[in-house]
């Protein structure tokens, strides 16, 4: 590849050396006839383009023809019904399905006709799944493309192509335009931008040149563009008559991500007794791609363990590793361990004190994983409303690993690390969001990562910082007494855990609760 370029570049400059010679010799009244010079310099020429075209064909692409692949309505198998969860996005979507099949009613409405929708949301969580399932329920063609693959190093180029692709789709009848990562093509221009910013600027002009020429055109052509980076894209883009809907695919819910992972274990051999609801609530946070993976995950667990179905263990411990990491040998001493096994009671045991609803408890471990040296496991019970007293519990529940390694063993080690930073987040989160502070008030102080400078003054932030110490100072020093006036069931939980390592939620409450 490399060798393909050098040849390139050295024919480039021998063309552009003779070219000054050929000059400076007309110059000196040289007697080269113009004929016998475009002889010598045409085959040059022409070996250049096909050097360059070799380069683009093993880049992905062709200079002469872009070969886009087209999909027949016939091999589209994928339906909205393929996609679980998701239902706000597949419904905002069912408009254009309707105009696809029949776009006379639109027509005699009145109605504009759709011309872009754009799918935005974080990696893995379904988009180009959705796209492709909104061709299959309207049965019309589907091209798929890369934003980037418009996006070259040749000035003109990635306008080429945009030409070539929309020429290819209205040949079509009615089509289906899937960009992935429209991003690319799309981006913010920059007026003071040097050659590479020229060439995005009249590749993106070109592409909104023939997104505004569709009502030439008889055949329904839609565009949808897929991205997780709307903030970068240029304003002319997304305005109305271009971008006409913009359909917001977010993580799943709880409900849908057990939908997912029913749709994802059809595909292996599991146990009847396989509760994926605990899966679920486990994975809070979780991208459909993400679930897909724990089930390939349990899969191979089973495999490796010459099981013949996959079991709720195997999708556990799938989850655990992908959360956590593999169990690890790390020698650690018996104090160590002890140090541990108090740091992890004492997270389960403020959840139950503080909490009447305990059944978000599923376990309590203190064999090694990756970094962590234990860990308490929560699920996920997906509330819509947090009372200020609910985060001030939660930062508590933080708080209980390093309060009772100080009150059980006098102590601290690094372990509660991530309580803190987690503690910190909540706290900094009720004062800044949602004005759960009388000291500063009602007024929202966060701003975006992107800002250089935070919009207010250095005293407001100031003010912002000590009131965050002191939420955190109290509820640390509250949960220090909460687990000081429960010493006993402190003790009684630490001891089971340095006994049997792992503890699941029922066993833990037992042991609270049997304890005076």
């Amino acid at each position: 590849m490399k060798s393909t370029i050098s040849v390139a570049l050295s024919l480039a400059l021998v063309t552009s050396s003779y070219h000054i010679t050929y000059t400076e010799s007309r110059t000196a009244e040289s007697k080269v006839p113009r004929k016998a010079l475009n002889f010598i310099l045409g085959p040059l020429g022409l070996g250049i383009a096909a050097l360059v075209e070799m380069y683009i064909q093993n880049q992905g692409g062709s200079f002469f023809n872009n070969g886009w692949e087209i999909h027949k309505p016939d091999t589209l198998t994928e339906k909205f019904s393929s996609v679980a969860g998701n239902d706000p996005a597949k419904e905002a979507l069912q408009d254009i399905v309707r105009f696809l099949n029949d776009p006379a009613a639109f027509h005699k409405m009145g109605a504009s006709v759709p011309k872009g929708v754009l799918l935005v949301g974080p990696p893995g969580t379904g988009k180009t799944l959705l796209a492709r399932a909104l061709a299959g329920e309207a049965q019309c063609n589907f091209i798929a493309v890369s934003g980037s693959e418009f996006v070259e190093m040749f000035v003109g180029l990635g306008a080429t192509r945009i030409r070539s692709l929309f020429k290819t789709a209205r040949a079509q009848g009615p089509c289906i335009i899937f960009i992935d990562e429209i991003d690319a093509l799309i981006q913010r221009r920059n007026a003071n931008g040097g050659g590479g910013d020229q060439e995005r600027s009249q590749t993106l002009n070109e592409f909104l040149r023939q997104v505004d020429g569709f009502e030439l055109h008889p055949h329904p052509l839609i565009i949808v563009g897929a991205t997780n980076r709307i903030d970068t894209a240029d304003s002319a883009a997304l305005r109305p008559g271009r971008f006409d809907r913009i359909v917001y695919v977010g993580l799943p819910t709880l409900q849908d991500r057990e939908a997912i992972l029913a749709l994802h274990i059809q595909k292996i051999p599991y146990a009847n007794t396989v509760d994926l609801k605990i899966i679920a609530q486990r994975t809070a946070g979780f991208s459909g791609a993400a679930l897909a993976n724990v089930i390939n995950e349990a899969a191979i667990i089973a495999l490796n363990q010459e099981k013949e179905l996959v079991d709720q263990a195997d999708l556990e411990t799938a989850l655990d590793k992908i959360l956590m990491g593999q169990p690890n040998n790390t020698q650690i001493t018996e104090e160590e361990k002890r140090i541990v096994a108090y740091h992890e009671a004492g997270h389960a045991l403020a959840h139950i004190l503080l909490n009447k609803d305990t059944s978000s408890l599923h376990k309590i471990s203190i064999i090694p994983r990756g970094n962590a040296g234990g860990q308490t496991t929560f699920l996920d019970k997906e509330r819509a409303y947090y009372t200020k007293q609910d985060f001030l519990n939660e930062i508590m529940v933080c708080f209980g690993g390093k309060a009772a390694e100080q009150l059980a063993c006098n102590t601290t080690m690094t372990g509660p690390a991530h309580d803190i930073y987690v503690a910190t987040h909540i706290a900094r989160t009720m004062i800044c969001s949602y004005g759960m502070s009388e000291a500063i008030g009602p007024v929202a102080y966060h701003y975006h990562p992107d800002i250089a400078f935070a919009p207010y003054s250095q005293d407001t932030l100031a003010a912002i910082d000590q009131e965050v110490k002191n939420i955190l100072s109290e509820c640390y020093n509250d949960t220090l007494a909460l687990l000081t006036t429960n010493k006993r069931k402190l003790d009684a939980l630490a001891k089971y855990l340095l006994e049997k390592e792992e503890l699941s939620a029922t066993e833990a409450i037992a042991i609270v609760r049997a304890t005076a």
